[in-house]
């Protein structure tokens, strides 16, 4: 309020100050002055404006950078904890002096111990892997190396990846940077998959990729210890039988319960695997002879004929067991285990349920057996198999009413390959479906050709294997469409074994009443030689039983035959079944078999098997002397 004086108001961090000047009275120079005055405390004022806002800018950014490195920290904690990774430091003294916050949970620490010592962080890891850490990180200290090392928990529940880099600071001082992850759940799902892939999923036995290896192994210890090792190839008997009638599931139980037995018969350095299907291989390790496998092998057939229970009723295997001897048999894996199975298949011939060691005997019918195989296959395919047709005659007026027709083959050069060769090949093989259905296609042919000016039409008997009906593929639909087609024009006899019956499979049930339907015969092949049930007699519609030639060639000899022989024919005549004898060689059995009313016959005595033209010249003329009389 003083007269002449001058005011500015400044507003300066929530509060304001007041600049006053007093100008000089009479002063010519005044107005002059109070305007520099005003500015420069203008200029004043904006330089303090732009360092309030410089200071607010700093501060600002300062607030910014804290969040940031807020944010940081705790994206790289989640990191850590996602990724089960930890950091740790060291100093060239061998303490470790931080340790991250996973880094401690990984450890098993509290996090008041975040520095130690070398030794107590060696203490933190399984011995002796504890120990190897140690020296390593001592080398990463003095020689500057990384490492990178996969150890275990000293309660061994986890594995921990260890990473360890040298660093170098300014003042050329060394310190270990590092870290740490959990690869627990890495662990565990390499050692499922390396398991999966040794190991059978089922038994959990070793696999064949396994048994392999070990079997490797086997054999060059016992060379180098000069011991003999001993391969056991083991096939359950009769093991399809138990799947098809009570499944799959029930099947697999017994392959488990079989492993677990073959396991206890066995020493602990010894091995078993599970081959394929029902089949196993085991390796008898540092033996001195021959006589151990041989009594490992009876007890295991003796523990394996023990009943197997599913759902709550006993069923039967039994086991067939190929033994197989290194060095004597084999020198290589593949060898032994080949020759092994070969010694099982000989079992399987001899009748199952037993053991047997391999000899060269059998590799030499092994591989006859196998070149027969690759021949028989080329002799389908170009067409090289025919048929010779045995006449079927009845006993008292010897007409012929019927025929077999029985698989031939000459091969390209002329030579004739016996069906006692080829037959149980085709068999073995599978082949035997195309086999049949070939003969049965060509024999209906010349069939319809012979009856075409007949007033009564020979009938064609024609065999059938079993393995037709147990066949996935289309097979036995095919062998199915003929038989229909063919019965239209040629009388029908298919002929089965006792052991296709005794399978108790519905399909076949099935098909032989279709059959029956369409007006074909069905009849018995080798009767009383297999087994044998009044049963299925009444149960399938068999119309005709054919007695087997090793009863027909004791008549005369063995009185138990001939007993059989008319047991059977008897038995025969109450269920209105008709009997063939065949195996007709001599004239004493005609007239034994004549006397006894066996309505049919069929031998050499009678007529040989023969191919078409003769057959036909036969029939011709046995009907020329029927006209004739």
């Amino acid at each position: 309020d003083t007269a002449g004086v001058v005011t500015q108001t400044i507003s300066f961090s929530g509060g304001s100050w007041q600049i006053a000047a007093l100008a000089e009275t009479h002063d010519e120079t005044l107005p002059a002055r109070i305007v520099a005055l005003r500015l420069a405390f203008t200029l004043v004022g904006v330089l303090i404006m732009l360092l309030l806002f410089t200071q607010t800018q700093r501060m600002s950014s300062r607030r910014h950078y804290q969040k940031v490195v807020r944010q940081t920290a705790e994206f790289l904690r989640e990191v850590e904890t996602v990724a089960k990774v930890g950091g740790w430091r060291m100093d060239n003294k061998g303490q470790v002096y931080e340790l991250s916050e996973q880094a401690q949970m990984m450890l098993g620490l509290n996090s008041m111990e975040s520095e130690m010592s070398l030794e107590s962080f060696v203490d933190l890891f399984s011995r002796p892997q504890g120990i190897d850490m140690a020296q390593a990180l001592r080398e990463v200290m003095q020689q500057g190396k990384e490492i990178d090392l996969e150890l275990q928990s000293q309660n061994r529940k986890a594995w921990l990846r260890l990473i360890a880099d040298p660093v170098t600071d300014d003042q050329g001082n060394r310190e270990v940077i590092g870290a740490i992850q959990d690869i627990t759940e890495k662990k565990l799902a390499d050692a499922k998959i390396e398991h999966q892939a040794n190991y059978d999923g089922l038994t959990n036995l070793p696999n064949r990729v396994l048994f392999n290896d070990r079997l490797q192994t086997a054999m060059a210890q016992a060379q180098r210890n000069n011991k003999i090792i001993a391969l056991l190839f083991v096939d359950l008997d009769n093991f399809k039988t138990i799947n098809d009638n009570y499944g799959h599931r029930e099947g697999d139980l017994v392959l488990c319960e079989a492993a677990n037995r073959i396991q206890q018969c066995i020493r602990a350095s010894d091995t078993v695997s599970r081959h394929s299907g029902d089949e196993f291989t085991v390796i008898l390790n540092d033996l001195e002879d021959e006589t151990v496998p041989a009594k490992i092998a009876e007890t295991l057939v003796a523990t394996l004929s023990k009943a197997f229970t599913v759902r709550g009723v006993e069923v039967y295997c039994g086991a067939s067991i190929g033994i197989a001897l290194y060095p004597a048999d084999a020198k290589v894996p593949e060898e032994l285990i080949i020759n092994a199975d070969q010694a099982m298949y000989e079992v399987k011939k001899s009748g199952r349920n037993g053991w047997h060691f391999y000899t060269e005997e059998m590799q030499h019918k092994s591989e006859q057996r196998h070149h027969l195989y690759n021949a028989l296959v080329t002799a389908i395919l170009d067409d090289e198999l025919t048929f010779h047709l045995q006449p079927i005659i009845t006993t008292h007026s010897g007409k012929t009413t019927a025929c077999e027709a029985l698989a031939r083959w000459q091969r390209a050069d002329g030579s004739w390959i016996s069906p006692v060769e080829f037959v149980p090949i085709a068999e073995e093989t599978g082949l035997i479906n195309q086999v049949d259905y070939m003969i049965m296609e060509k024999a209906v042919a010349a069939l319809q050709g012979i009856n075409a000016d007949r007033a009564e039409p020979i009938a064609l008997s024609v065999n059938v294997s079993p393995r037709l009906f147990q066949t996935k593929d289309q097979a036995l639909d095919r062998w199915l469409e003929l038989v229909r087609s063919a019965s239209a024009t040629v009388p029908i006899i298919v002929e089965i074994t006792e052991r296709l019956l005794t399978a108790e499979s519905t399909r076949t049930e099935s098909v032989l009443r279709e059959l029956a339907q369409l007006g074909i015969d069905i009849s018995i092949d080798d009767f009383g030689t297999g087994y044998s049930s009044l049963s299925y007699l009444t149960r399938f519609p068999v119309s005709k039983l054919k007695i087997d030639r090793s009863f027909v060639s004791c008549i005369g000899v063995n009185p138990t035959s001939e007993t059989l022989i008319e047991t059977i024919l008897a038995m025969a005549e109450k269920l209105d079944i008709q009997v063939v004898a065949e195996g007709v060689e001599t004239e004493e059995q005609l007239t034994y078999l004549r006397k006894r009313n066996c309505h049919y016959v069929q031998g050499y005595l009678l007529g040989r098997p023969c191919d078409v033209a003769e057959f036909t010249a036969r029939v011709v003329q046995e009907n020329r002397h029927i006209l004739g009389r």
